[in-house]
């Protein structure tokens, strides 16, 4: 359902998706459910992961495009798409965890070096008059 000759359908299609992932967040952040998707996020595996998420966002357009412009299986349309998402999902989170590992991990034990002042108050907007 692209909706590509439908103004209405597109409408209609992100105005579903919204309520959709508006339920989504508001099931997991409910602190008396108990629903298979919030236990489902309570995963450890799922929640290991994390802290290699900003190397997955920033990393995974790279992997796909590389995917996108490189996979081609001829006539098995099916196998060029497994064998594309298998590349994007193995080698994005191979990425990450070289970011991490190498990157982001080290240059986070730099904060112990900073002093942390919190928030300093903006200077007086009065002035004196020399009267």
């Amino acid at each position: 359902m692209s909706g590509k000759a439908s103004d209405l359908v597109q409408i209609v299609k992100h105005s579903v998706a919204s309520v959709i992932f508006l339920w989504l967040i508001a099931e997991a952040i409910t602190p008396q459910s108990q629903s298979r998707l919030r236990t489902g996020l309570r995963w450890s595996t799922l929640r290991s992961l994390g802290k290699y998420s900003y190397g997955l966002y920033v990393l995974h357009p790279l992997f796909m495009a590389l995917a996108a412009h490189h996979m081609r299986w001829g006539d098995r349309p099916e196998l060029a798409a497994i064998g594309a998402a298998s590349f994007v999902v193995v080698s994005s989170l191979l990425a990450a965890w070289l970011s991490w590992t190498l990157l982001e991990s080290p240059c986070l034990r730099l904060k112990s070096f900073f002093r942390y002042q919190g928030r300093v108050a903006p200077a007086s907007q009065t002035v004196e008059s020399p009267v």
